[in-house]
This record gives structure tokens, C-alpha cells and sequence, in this order.
């Protein structure tokens, strides 16, 4: 019988492989401050996307393993007693903002949005770090930076997406699409757990989205649909804003 991928129990599998393994385990505030340990160390990420719920069982069993990984929450999974709970296990927690698409690419209006939204989290939470959420837009969050203040400015060490070097010191895994990696890199959580197990890589990155990892045979069916939906959404998007880049490019070559 084929087990099913992407359940909480294979989660707690990948988490028992690396630190079997002998891996240490860094937040994403202890690279971007340079606090990581130099021996080899897996960074976990968690974008709370949806399902805050899921977002506390998994934050549950890395803090029975002793593990503290990086948290980052949107607005609308977001509330004080989640972001103070999850603080409380030990964890990072951090904004998931989406301000600069918000803003239909105003930079003024978006880090008066990303001010706001950031003070009234650390009213409940320490927050040093943040991560641009990937919006099916036009715009990318992550660009809120091209422009007005700095990370400094906002005391942040960070952005998780731009700030680290997420394809040259870390080995990225990243369950986006429902596939840890691209070609030649493991596809399923078991293939995952099989090169953690191997102890080949000194530095993994693994960003794993709450909402994908599921505790019921119902839940899991609709998040085979929900992940099917998204990456065809995504592919569209990505299609259009092709054909938009290209359309403009005809008209600045126009006589």
C-alpha cells in the first residue's frame, strides 16, 4: 500500500532523520546574524499560508525534538495568542507580508502598510526577520525593498527570500508544488529523508508550508485538490505576465 506524502507523521519522520543524522538546527535570525552553528545544521521555515492549526502541530513536535524553526505569518493567520504561543515553543516568528502588492506597487503606501502591520506583531512576538509572500500578482512583494527604508530601519535582520543565499551556502528544499526538489534532487519526503540520512549536505534549508501537511485521509484529498489548483493558477499568472513582459517589449521597439 502506497503511503500517502505530506502527513504529519512523515513529518515527524524528516525531523527524526536529522537529528539521528547528527544535524544542529539554526533559525533563519540566527543565518541572517551570522549565529549559525558551523557544524553541518538544517534551517526550517514555515510559511502559515493557511491552516494556522497545522501550523501548531508541527511547531508542537519540533519543540518535543528540541528543534526551533522560523515561523512566518500573514495577517489573515495570524492573532496574538497564536503568535505568542508559537514564541513560546521556542520558535522565530516573523511577518509573511504582503504590503508591496497590497499597494498595487505604491513603495510609499506599501511600508506604511508593512510599518503598521509589523508594529502591531511585535505588540505579541519578537520579530527580527521577515518573508515576501507569493502573491498571483503582477507584483513581487520581495521588490518592497527596491525603495524607502531599509531593513535597519525597521530593526530587521532580514528577509528571509532576499537577505539569504538560499542556492549557493544552503542546499533549498522546498515543498512548493508538492516536490522537495528540482531534477537530481528528492522529490518526496522519503527520498528527502533518505539524503538527510546520508549526512552528504553540511547546510539544508527546508521551507515546509503548514497547510500541506495534513492529519486525516479527508484533509489530505482536499489539499491534493487545493495544490493541483494553485500550481495551475500559478502557471497562468506566470504565463500572462510572460506575454505582458513581451507585449511591452513590441511597443518600446515601435517606430
Amino acid at each position: 500500500m502506497i503511503r500517502p506524502d505530506y502527513t504529519l507523521a512523515l513529518y515527524e519522520d524528516l525531523l527524526d532523520a536529522a537529528v539521528d543524522a547528527g544535524y544542529a538546527f539554526a533559525t533563519i535570525e540566527d543565518v541572517l546574524t551570522g549565529s549559525e552553528p558551523d557544524d553541518p545544521h538544517v534551517v526550517v521555515r514555515h510559511d502559515v499560508d493557511r491552516r494556522p492549526r497545522n501550523a501548531l502541530l508541527l511547531a508542537r513536535a519540533e519543540a518535543d525534538r528540541g528543534i526551533s524553526a522560523t515561523y512566518y505569518f500573514r495577517t489573515g493567520t495570524a492573532t496574538p495568542e497564536r503568535l505568542a504561543r508559537v514564541e513560546s515553543l521556542g520558535h522565530e516568528v516573523g511577518y509573511h507580508y504582503e504590503d508591496f502588492v497590497r499597494a498595487g506597487g505604491d513603495h510609499d503606501r506599501a511600508h506604511a502598510l508593512f510599518a503598521e502591520t509589523l508594529a502591531s506583531f511585535r505588540e505579541h512576538a519578537t520579530i527580527r526577520t521577515v518573508a515576501g509572500h507569493g502573491n498571483l500578482s503582477r507584483y513581487t512583494n520581495i521588490d518592497l525593498w527596491d525603495r524607502g527604508p531599509s531593513f535597519a530601519d525597521y530593526d530587521l535582520a532580514g528577509d528571509a527570500c532576499r537577505s539569504m543565499d538560499l542556492h549557493g551556502t544552503y542546499a533549498y528544499r522546498s515543498d512548493t508544488d508538492r516536490r522537495w526538489g528540482a531534477a537530481g534532487e528528492p522529490e518526496t519526503t522519503p527520498e528527502l529523508i533518505a539524503e538527510l540520512e546520508a549526512g552528504e549536505l553540511d547546510r539544508v534549508a527546508v521551507l515546509a508550508h503548514p497547510s500541506r501537511w495534513t492529519t486525516d485521509a479527508l484533509e489530505y484529498v482536499y489539499q491534493l485538490g487545493w495544490d493541483a489548483a494553485a500550481t495551475s493558477a500559478k502557471r497562468a499568472v506566470r504565463g500572462t505576465a510572460r506575454i505582458g513582459t513581451a507585449t511591452a517589449r513590441v511597443r518600446e521597439a515601435a517606430p
